[in-house]
């Protein structure tokens, strides 16, 4: 099984044995085969830095490095793989045949060029790694920060806070002219921190989050965590509200809650086709009951670091029009 999420593919899910392959149709692919999803998620695209063979949901190239650098046309395809992907939107499942990819036209440069486009581009992804490692390296100072959170005191969440699971109206009622109370049906409109603008009103509404309430992620993908910032909303059953009580600050639990996201997935139920987690394993979820000051402590220094990261965050969202300013330089 190839995962073509990466730049480099160094390593398989799944193996195929030589007897295998001799009693296959597979091809296998050298080195350098620049492998292009394109089937369900189309585009995708990976260099293989192994001997790989795919199924049929991949278009692969293997290059004539007389005329192309496999990193070059790795870098052509990931500019232009949304319009790769619109010649396969007619159909009723979305693909790229071979004769659409094979006729579909890049730029050619001289190899002179293209080592060119490389090397700068490489300049560019090597920033760009060392942002992400930066990111990882703070994510952990935040880690620490609530490792060192005293455990001597916790209680389950339900008993500190009200869990509020959603529940869908009838789609009869959605509209898009504003009547009603907005509908969030699931994390499709989280941002870092609040609710985006709503796209959805609901003119039947069924469960309620207020201002400021935690909305969490119960369906695929669980554990999410965003805060309301309108006065009230309607809420699906992708979501839950959680409002504490009191005992808790509600931006404390909000950063809380975010720092547990993977110990919240592990809590969820294991379904054939998504993951899941209820109101019940949310209400049981072991929560840390500092001091109000050590709260607004903890919560002061996530913050400061939470803001180093967007700012990662910011210059690493750059460099794609930095690469495109880079290929428009030497093909246009």
């Amino acid at each position: 099984m190839v995962d073509t999420k990466n730049k480099y593919l160094i390593k398989t899910a799944r193996n195929i044995s030589p007897k295998g392959l001799v009693k296959s149709s597979a091809v296998l692919l050298p080195v350098n085969t620049v492998l292009f999803s394109s089937r369900a998620t189309i585009g995708d695209i990976s260099i293989a830095k192994i001997e790989v063979c795919t199924n049929q949901g991949y278009k692969n190239f293997v290059c004539n490095h007389e005329k192309i650098h496999f990193e070059y046309l790795y870098q052509i395809l990931k500019r232009d793989a949304k319009n790769i992907e619109e010649l396969g939107s007619g159909m009723t499942y979305p693909e790229i045949s071979k004769t659409l990819i094979s006729e579909y036209k890049i730029p050619l440069p001289s190899k002179n060029i293209q080592k060119k486009i490389i090397s700068e581009i490489g300049v560019l992804e090597k920033t760009e790694k060392k942002a992400f490692e930066k990111i990882e390296k703070i994510k952990n100072d935040i880690s620490k920060i609530i490792s060192d959170i005293p455990k001597s005191k916790k209680e389950n969440l339900g008993n500190i806070a009200t869990i509020i699971a959603g529940q869908s109206p009838e789609s009869k009622f959605y509209n898009e002219i504003e009547k009603g109370l907005p509908f969030y049906q699931g994390k499709l409109d989280f941002t870092d921190t609040y609710l985006s603008s709503p796209n959805v009103w609901t003119t039947k509404v069924t469960k309620e989050a207020i201002k400021g309430d935690i909305l969490m992620s119960v369906r695929a993908p669980v554990g999410d965590v965003n805060l309301n910032p309108f006065d009230k909303i309607c809420i699906g059953r992708g979501l839950c509200a959680i409002r504490t009580n009191g005992k808790l600050l509600q931006h404390f639990l909000w950063t809380y809650l975010k720092s547990i996201k993977e110990g919240i997935i592990e809590s969820g139920n294991q379904g054939a086709t998504f993951k899941a987690i209820t109101k019940s394993q949310i209400e049981n979820l072991k929560i840390p009951i500092p001091s109000t000051t050590k709260q607004k402590q903890i919560v002061s220094k996530i913050e400061k670091i939470e803001n180093q990261i967007t700012e990662i965050e910011q210059s690493i969202s750059r460099i794609p029009k930095e690469k495109d300013a880079i290929l428009k330089k030497y093909l246009e």
